[in-house]
């Protein structure tokens, strides 16, 4: 739809027929968690638009929708996660210092 609009009221060197410039809204994208019914899988998925849900392991169509809890941060749970995360990193970093080390080891 297009609005009308006196001359100066758009962009210089913007002709008064030209659209008026459009903002794009974000908007959370929906992630749903389902059990199917058929084989009892419990997962998350990403549904655009008028796409159909499937269940990753059997393909079924037959699912229930799952009510979804929100997510709440705070210190606490943010702290939490940090210490996951470091924690997550150094065993990382141990297993590519040994495989590091392996390589090394077998390559001279």
């Amino acid at each position: 739809m297009h609005r009308t609009c006196p001359s100066d009221c758009g962009p210089r060197g913007a002709s008064p027929s030209s659209p008026a410039p459009t903002t794009t809204l974000r908007r959370p994208t929906p992630i749903y968690e389902y059990i199917c019914d058929d084989c009892g899988n419990d997962f998350e998925l990403l549904v655009l638009g008028s796409d159909a849900a499937a269940c990753p392991a059997c393909a079924s169509e037959a699912l229930s929708k799952q009510l979804s809890l929100p997510k709440v941060k705070s210190a606490k749970t943010r702290g939490k996660a940090m210490r996951a995360a470091k924690k997550r990193d150094a065993k990382q970093g141990e297993t590519q210092m040994r495989e590091r080390i392996e390589y090394e080891s077998n390559h001279d």
